[in-house]
């Protein structure tokens, strides 16, 4: 499959923010006690959201490229996705004792309510231990519901529960990419109302989720990157390219931001409009040569791929004060 080098360095610039909101959380500071840009440091999870929206973009890319059938298709994603997620659970499992003598020094930056908090948490996942490794296992951990059994997604290996939500979209994209491109106007109108009823229905009538684990909880951004692939791939090939997207991306991000009473919960969203646009701008406009360098260089991939093969291994402070909560929806 072809790469987009723009997309890879994103990826990078993405891993980088992740990496930064684990140290500044491993070392006490929460979006609480921030503002403005060290807030933004913070909330990982933003950054989180924007790699659900390259994934969906990439998968529907990758589907599109590479014809062939379902099972070697989802043969290919399991295996990408099972072997290191696999070593990595049982060496988690493995430490976990040291996770619990770690909370119980770290009175010097973890305030006793969040202290509690964990210590509970962590009982809990090691009373559901066969459980937990069942489900994590298939992959499916991510859809088990706090309402059954609490803090299954995030058990052991906190950042395990975006491996879960991954797979379970690796699952369904292939029908959704085929109703959407193969089967015309009503089948791509069912898609995209099938879409917006689960985006509902998750948050009006789904038991919680843990990180919202399950697809529902996430499916707007992976809907957000399939939509751009298609309008990618249609102005990719086109002849005339335009080249005020770029700008008018800005623009309407600003005016949303300073709307919304400066709310960053748009901001993966519109992060990827800007960096969206800014693909589609035609190589040789001003904005692609001063923005996009950045972004293209070939050491960025490489370094991205080490960031977040760092950001995968078991940490005793792993994802837990990056709250993935329903709030934030």
């Amino acid at each position: 499959m072809r790469r987009i080098r723009e997309i890879e360095g994103l990826r990078a610039f993405l891993a980088l923010w992740v990496l930064i909101s684990h140290v500044l959380g491993a070392a006490g500071y929460t979006s609480e006690i921030a503002e403005g840009l060290p807030q933004l440091l913070i909330l990982g999870n933003y950054a989180v959201d924007i790699f659900i929206i390259i994934s969906g973009f990439v998968i529907f890319l990758l589907i599109d490229q590479v014809r062939g059938n379902y099972s070697t298709y989802i043969t290919q994603r399991f295996f990408r996705l099972y072997p290191l997620l696999f070593v990595l659970f049982l060496v988690a499992v493995a430490l976990a004792p040291l996770e619990m003598e770690n909370i119980a020094q770290s009175g010097a930056y973890l305030t006793e309510k969040n202290i509690e908090k964990l210590t509970y948490k962590l009982d809990i996942r090691n009373d559901w231990l066969g459980f937990n490794i069942l489900t994590h296992l298939t992959m499916l951990h991510g859809m088990v519901a706090e309402k059954w059994v609490p803090f299954v997604p995030g058990a052991f290996l906190g950042p395990a529960w975006s491996i879960s939500l991954e797979w379970q979209f690796y699952l369904v994209a292939p029908l959704l990419f085929s109703l959407a491109a193969t089967r015309g106007r009503f089948a791509r109108l069912g898609v995209i109302v099938a879409c917006l009823a689960t985006y509902i229905i998750a948050r009006k009538l789904l038991p919680r989720v843990e990180y919202g684990a399950f697809l529902p909880f996430h499916i707007e951004f992976f809907f957000f990157g399939a939509c751009s692939y298609f309008i990618y791939r249609h102005l990719h090939n086109s002849v005339i390219k335009p080249d005020f997207l770029f700008p008018t991306a800005m623009a309407t991000v600003v005016m949303i931001y300073f709307t919304s009473g400066h709310d960053f919960r748009l901001f993966p969203i519109a992060v990827w409009l800007v960096f969206f646009a800014l693909m589609l701008e035609p190589k040789e406009s001003l904005s692609h040569r001063l923005i996009a360098p950045p972004f293209s260089q070939p050491g960025l991939s490489l370094a991205g791929q080490g960031l977040l093969q760092h950001l995968s291994a078991p940490h005793p402070r792993h994802h837990a004060d990056l709250k993935r909560s329903a709030e934030l929806f």
